[in-house]
């Protein structure tokens, strides 16, 4: 097989993989491109970095909680111009340096295991950015100039950008005409209309947007249906950060909390009965991230059924969770995310110059469109159109390492 030419990359909020171009054709890399890799970044203080799940069992496992740090969503911060850089044990990281550990890692793992040593890379990015709604054009730049420099840091020397819904439309699959992508994540949901033409080959986009509302959101439906009464959060105050145990980053944030920790302990000796009791047991005993999973999980098998169960039972550690989550009642609770993601959809059209019965197909991507509430709505809207529900995680790597096989070779 010929040598590599390039990578494409989708940088994601909570999963990121990577596809490789070679001249004639574009290739997935085995677990590195589905399912990908958990965008998780561990930090400590001998200068250990570690990405995905290596990174969380790292640092649930460390000796010394004040010596190490997990971080999330690192994409959601890109566009935040007030976040510049974090200090930790003397050491300063900017936003691009931490950014640079994630695309470094996957250069890394993909070179060895080609043994190659590529320098271009297409990476994907939403139409705007979480953050960037405000101010868009000036944050959009700022997002894409941080995360240049950390593709850059990450040792590429040829550094090029898609947006990611036009990104899941470059394939053989696409019929000619009006096509119209939709990446509905776990951090933003981007839409993407493009005219195309397959004889002679071409392709336009009309029209793109984004907003900042994805699965993350829905984790925190089914965490508050299952589990808000039984760990009597509703005795905490507005906005106190034990609350954001209802997502993965929070909770892993929560672990190493002890302002949050203190607070709660005090909470538990003023009522010992209180619910709080068994989450404290839960971030005492390591189980932290296995509940967030769990919650994750029956989010996922709501796709599927009509109810499911947040289960988690530690028998040793006296923690048995099992709640039944019902569709009906998480689709209300998320109801207003996705009239809000519809709004977004009707915008770009209206970008576009289209209304819904003129589009000739339309492109699924990214788990949260596995929502049974969200594909009838998409259904029922375009009614005239051939609608593809693609369940692949790699979809829109692919789509880069088809564009940067275009653009390089």
């Amino acid at each position: 097989m010929s040598q590599p030419i390039a990578y494409g990359i989708d940088f994601g909020t909570s999963n990121s993989s990577i596809a490789v171009a070679y001249p004639t054709k574009e290739v997935l890399l085995d677990e590195l491109s589905m399912p990908g890799v958990a965008s998780l970044l561990y930090l400590d203080s001998s200068g250990l970095e570690l990405v995905g799940e290596n990174a969380v069992q790292q640092f649930l496992l460390g000796i010394d909680p004040t010596q190490s740090r997990l971080m999330a969503s690192l994409k959601s911060h890109l566009a935040d111009d007030l976040f510049t850089s974090t200090k930790s044990w003397g050491l300063e990281w900017g936003l691009e340096d931490l950014t640079k550990v994630i695309l470094q890692y996957f250069k890394t793992e993909s070179d060895r295991r080609l043994d190659a040593d590529v320098k271009r890379v297409l990476i994907g990015y939403p139409p705007v950015f979480v953050g960037a709604e405000g101010d868009q054009e000036n944050l959009q730049n700022l997002a894409l100039e941080r995360l240049e420099r950390a593709a850059f840091l990450a040792g590429f020397k040829e550094v090029e950008f898609l947006d990611e819904p036009t990104a899941a439309l470059y394939h053989d699959d696409l019929e000619s005409g009006i096509n119209l992508a939709i990446d509905f994540g776990a951090g933003t949901f981007d839409v993407s209309v493009v005219r195309y033409a397959s004889r002679p080959k071409r392709t336009e986009v009309l029209a793109t947007h984004g907003t900042g509302i994805g699965g993350d959101l829905f984790d925190r439906a089914v965490f508050n249906l299952a589990l808000y009464k039984r760990f009597d959060f509703e005795i905490l105050n507005y906005g106190d950060p034990i609350k954001e145990a209802c997502m993965i980053a929070g909770m892993l944030g929560l672990v190493r909390d002890s302002n949050s920790l203190s607070r709660m302990a005090t909470l538990i000796h003023q009522k010992p009965r209180s619910g709080l009791r068994l989450l404290q047991r839960i971030i005492q005993n390591g189980q932290a991230y296995a509940l967030s999973k769990a919650v994750e999980k029956a989010k996922i098998e709501l796709s599927q059924a009509t109810s499911a169960t947040v289960e988690l039972y530690r028998r040793d550690a006296g923690i048995a969770i099992h709640e039944i989550i019902v569709r009906d009642k998480f689709e209300n609770e998320i109801s207003h995310y996705i009239n809000q993601v519809f709004e977004i959809i009707d915008l770009t059209l209206k970008d576009a110059g289209l209304r819904a019965r003129e589009v000739d197909q339309v492109m699924l991507t990214g788990g949260s469109c596995n929502i049974p509430l969200f594909k009838r709505k998409v259904r029922s809207k375009f009614s005239s159109s051939n609608v593809i529900s693609e369940d692949v995680a790699s979809r829109v790597a692919l789509g880069l390492a088809r564009e940067a096989r275009r653009i390089w070779s």
